[in-house]
């Protein structure tokens, strides 16, 4: 089995890559002491090659706190010896990787899977999956409606759990009126500074 193993004249053996290895043993016949000897039949012996472990190491807990708003990152991980690049792959549908590069697409838990290939010598190495939480944005505008007059507050935005301080509307007038809150297309009221 050379593609798997060599050997030397001198009964080395070189491994060349994983699988079965076969040797042949062999020895020819002649005359020793006045006796003739017949060529031995030939004895062969297997063991397998096992190839060699790699392993990737993969870690996101430094990307940080990300929101459906979140621009493009790029991710990376280090991999075992046989030189095949780590592929990056999205596990679920809230994000996508294309190469290195992230893209949030929905709120949810992100998860991405890192994979790298072996070869004659290396076996392809376990998947590793790293997840992080992608939180929704919401962004908050104020609405002047058509009875007042004045500019309103300058938009805002809020991820889930977040809060916020509704504007107090201290730009806003009406004659014969004061300003009291806010309410939302709900009609739900919202005391301003709250």
């Amino acid at each position: 089995t050379s593609s798997v193993c060599t050997v030397t004249t001198s009964g080395t053996v070189d491994i060349l890559k994983g699988g079965t290895c076969t040797i042949n043993a062999d020895q020819s016949g002649g005359i020793s002491g006045g006796t003739s000897y017949a060529a031995a039949s030939q004895v062969t012996q297997s063991f397998t090659v096992n190839k060699i472990t790699q392993t990737i190491s993969f870690d996101l807990s430094g990307v940080g706190s990300k929101n459906t708003e979140s621009a493009d990152f790029s991710i990376s991980a280090t991999g075992g010896a046989s030189g095949s690049s780590v592929t990056f792959s999205s596990a679920n549908a809230y994000c996508t990787v294309s190469g290195t590069t992230v893209h949030i697409v929905s709120a949810g838990t992100c998860v991405i899977a890192a994979d790298q290939a072996g070869n004659d010598i290396y076996s392809a190495a376990s998947q590793v999956t790293q997840s992080f939480i992608v939180n929704q944005f919401y962004s908050v505008t104020y609405a002047l409606g058509t009875l007042g007059t004045g500019s309103v507050p300058t938009q805002s935005g809020k991820i889930t759990g977040g809060t916020f301080t509704v504007a107090s509307g201290s730009c806003l007038s009406r004659d014969g009126f004061s300003f009291n809150g806010w309410k939302d297309a709900s009609n739900n009221p919202y005391a301003y500074n709250s």
